[in-house]
């Protein structure tokens, strides 16, 4: 029987919630186990139950196209930014759809992630 490989970090995006189809970037913490945090376009996000909740800015966006797409319009560096949702979500890797490779993150974003997934 053939061992099934399978990524310990990735990109996808979100199923349902908190938000349907943004990306997130995952950690397996076992099996079929993961960690992962959220990213929007807004500096406030409103969840199901109807409360607000404050995100956290990034210096750069996380798609790697929209940041391409920012230099070749000459816009600065932070100026159509992304942020991440304060709180790392653990759930089955089945919450998220299939891996996809459109999104990275910024040096200084990755330490700021690594921190919220080490909280």
């Amino acid at each position: 029987m053939a061992k099934k490989n399978r990524r310990n970090t990735g990109w996808a995006h979100t199923k349902k919630y908190p938000h349907k189809n943004h990306p997130a970037t995952y950690r397996r913490r076992g099996n079929d186990e993961i960690d992962y945090i959220t990213f929007t376009h807004s500096d406030e996000v409103q969840l199901p139950n109807k409360k607000k909740v404050k995100t956290i800015p990034l210096s750069d966006n996380v798609s790697k196209q929209e940041r391409e797409d920012n230099k070749r319009k000459g816009l600065k560096q932070g100026e159509n930014k992304s942020y991440a949702f304060p709180k790392v979500f653990r759930g089955k890797r089945s919450a998220l759809h299939s891996e996809t490779k459109d999104f990275s993150l910024t040096k200084e974003d990755k330490k700021l992630v690594d921190k919220l997934f080490n909280e």
